[in-house]
């Protein structure tokens, strides 16, 4: 906060870069007038964002995210957010990562968060299921009982379908798209 610039870029430590990465930070131009976050990375989970496009650039466009894509392996933070984002982080108890891209965790609902789609980065663990998942170990899971796990196992494909109707209709038939953002290597 005390170096005065408007905005900063922030990256995890295992961040892999597009090709197209060194030509979109050759120039900061495209950065436009007004947002909170520019989420530059890809967390490979289905999200929603809209259909049309704010900035197109080298290939890449910023589309306005509509629904949580959590994951901070790279993004732009405006001043004003970063500021408005240490003032409420003494009142979360949930990852970083969840305060900022969740809905009903954090301030997500209130931000202008703008998705690079495709992504110009991707965490290493996301790439391949070699990588290591994460340094930190996730919570222990409850066992389900054979019955519940029967229940779950028998509505899997159903459930399937049922995503993939809703998604195409929304595709289809609404400003928004809805599936993985990609990774532009």
């Amino acid at each position: 906060m005390e170096s005065g610039e408007p905005f900063c870029a922030v990256f995890e430590d295992d961040a892999v870069f597009g090709k197209a990465a060194q030509a979109i930070f050759s120039s900061l131009d495209w950065l436009p007038a007004s947002f909170d976050i520019i989420k530059l990375e890809t967390y490979m989970r289905d999200t929603v964002v809209e259909k049309r496009a704010f900035v197109e650039i080298q290939g890449h466009s910023l589309r306005l995210l509509k629904a949580e894509h959590v994951g901070t392996g790279g993004y732009i933070i405006s001043r004003q957010c970063a500021q408005r984002l240490l003032t409420e982080s003494d009142k979360f108890s949930v990852p970083v990562d969840h305060f900022m891209f969740r809905a009903g965790k954090g301030p997500f609902a209130d931000l202008n968060v703008l998705q690079m789609f495709p992504a110009i980065c991707i965490q290493q663990q996301f790439m391949s299921v070699e990588a290591p998942a994460s340094m930190i170990a996730p919570s222990a899971k409850a066992k389900l009982l054979r019955a519940a796990k029967l229940k779950r196992e028998l509505m899997r494909p159903f459930k399937k379908i049922a995503y993939r109707v809703r998604a195409a209709v929304m595709n289809r038939f609404s400003g928004q798209l809805w599936g993985k953002v990609p990774f532009g290597q």
